[in-house]
């Protein structure tokens, strides 16, 4: 099975809720350029039926999550992102056209300030 290859600059707003002392809820969304890359994808040997496709141009993403403060300067936060890409397109013969790329990912991540 092939696989892509996705590229993605964002410029994000954001908005922090403090829901406790040690707990933020966090949600945003961001607008920027993103490019989609699906490799050559052959049926069997000697057939190449599928060239390369790309596409390059706006994307979006949403975010929302939870954050834990664990120190003044420091936290762990759990997040949701959905992302949109633009849709791959082949040049040539025969002409392919891909879905537009989404998708979603579950990040844990650790911010520290200084």
């Amino acid at each position: 099975m092939a696989q892509g290859r996705y590229q993605a600059l964002f410029a994000n707003a954001y908005r922090l809720e403090q829901l406790s002392e040690s707990i933020d809820g966090f949600a945003g969304a961001g607008i920027g350029w993103g490019r989609a890359t699906m490799p050559r994808v052959g049926l069997g040997d000697g057939c190449s039926c599928f060239g390369p496709a790309s596409k390059s141009g706006f994307a979006w993403q949403l975010r929302a999550g939870l954050g834990y403060r664990v120190s003044a300067g420091s936290s762990v936060s759990l997040q949701y992102t959905w992302l949109a890409l633009p849709r791959p397109e082949a040049d040539g013969l025969p002409r392919v056209r891909y879905e537009r790329m989404r998708f979603g990912a579950l990040t844990l991540g650790y911010s520290f300030q200084f």
